[in-house]
């Protein structure tokens, strides 16, 4: 039996139905030695997702769980036990520190199975549930497992808290009915350092929440809040969305990474979020994005002002959908920001980013997670196959072409 510490198995649209098709797959590998999982875009059915819980059940080492895309095709008889079962099984994963289980449509009805796991395993440092269709009901019930998490965390950990450092959780239609209870997770698990909650459907009342939330983590690094609305009462209110996230960016002085794009700023929103820029200098900031923000000649002065002394490390600026981006007059300000970007080797995107953009941000963005995480060890790669592992051998290419074996899933 060989001896391997990474399996990748992703993408290889496997239909798994039965425990034997999931022996098949592991049996030659020791168990007791794997550290990182990758099973995403492959599908799994009820009996064959409670043997991989039994397996897993033996993998003390495991450190990553990469799950996305498990349940394609399958009914929602199959789903619910098939879950339980995995993770069931990862609650018993002591070093387990990464769990991706996106693209899962789950739904509210599944989201029970998935509170065992969220509430008591302390250890986990990245959390990735993204386009599982929770709703929110679904994401009442991830934020109240999550906020027990917390708790548990600080009786375990004391001072020193949740481990939590990273949550992805976007298209997931939170709406503003799970907002307040999101927003106490964040404030809870004040250690995060990454927040990546886009195209919720978070209207001004959400945004609120979420922000009040994200004012009690004392070392956010990346924030992404795309698709939500900061603004959309009438009349008037003192606070509104874009003053309390303002506050976010003023205290977030180790920001690398903000998102505030389609966020409906409207300009005197925009001229808010700048002017929380300039009050406090933001040196690892890295990249800014504001589409679709109402921005104008007299924001881009604003940040012009600040580039040098409060921003010297922005190297990519996202102000596609804005105005007055194609004037030429002199004392453009918009043209020195973009020359000043370009000689720090970035770039200003006033259009559209292409799909090529985006799998690039994609990229730097999964790659600015590891440094958000400590492992035991991880001279393998999380993305790539680096290390001693399994999964691109002709031995497995043959097995995964056996078992997929034309089948349409």
């Amino acid at each position: 039996m060989a001896n391997f510490r990474v399996l990748d198995f992703r993408h290889r649209q496997l239909k798994l139905d039965t425990a034997q098709d999931v022996r098949d797959l592991f049996q030659d590998v020791v168990l007791a030695q794997v550290e990182v999982l990758r099973l995403s875009g492959n599908t799994i059915g009820a009996a064959a997702g409670q043997e991989l819980g039994e397996l897993i059940r033996k993998m003390p080492s495991l450190q990553v769980a990469h799950l996305s895309d498990i349940i394609t095709s399958r009914s929602i008889e199959e789903v619910p036990p098939a879950i339980s079962s995995i993770c069931d099984a990862l609650l018993t994963c002591p070093r387990l520190v990464e769990l991706d289980l996106s693209d899962n449509a789950f739904g509210s009805r599944v989201a029970p199975a998935l509170v065992p796991l969220l509430s008591g395993h302390t250890g986990i440092q990245v959390l990735k549930l993204n386009n599982n269709g929770l709703g929110p009901e679904g994401g009442r019930i991830v934020a109240s497992a999550l906020l027990d998490n917390a708790r548990k965390a600080a009786k375990e950990f004391g001072p020193e808290g949740s481990k939590l450092r990273v949550v992805v959780c976007g298209r997931n239609r939170l709406e503003d009915g799970s907002a307040q209870l999101w927003g106490e997770v964040l404030a809870a698990h004040k250690n995060l350092q990454k927040v990546k909650m886009v195209n919720n459907g978070f209207r001004e009342d959400g945004v609120l929440a979420v922000a009040k939330g994200l004012s009690n983590c004392h070392d956010l690094r990346h924030l992404s809040l795309r698709d939500s609305t900061a603004h959309n009462f009438d009349g008037t209110k003192s606070r509104r969305g874009w003053h309390v996230l303002a506050d976010v960016i003023r205290r977030s002085t180790s920001l690398e990474y903000l998102d505030l794009s389609d966020t409906n700023l409207t300009a005197e929103g925009s001229s808010e979020i700048i002017e929380s820029l300039s009050l406090t200098p933001h040196p690892d900031l890295e990249a800014i994005l504001l589409e679709n923000s109402d921005l104008n000649n007299s924001h881009y002065s604003r940040l012009r002002s600040i580039l040098d002394t409060r921003l010297p490390a922005l190297a990519v600026l996202d102000i596609a959908l804005n105005e007055d981006l194609e004037e030429e007059e002199d004392g453009n300000h918009l043209k020195e920001i973009i020359e000043i970007i370009e000689e720090r080797g970035g770039k200003v995107h006033i259009e559209e980013p292409s799909d090529e953009d985006d799998v690039q941000r994609d990229q730097i963005d999964k790659e600015r997670e590891k440094k958000f995480v400590v492992f035991a060890e991880a001279s393998w790669n999380l993305e790539g196959g680096d290390g001693a592992g399994i999964g691109e051998s002709e031995d497995v290419d043959k097995l995964a072409e056996m078992m997929s074996g034309g089948l349409k899933i």
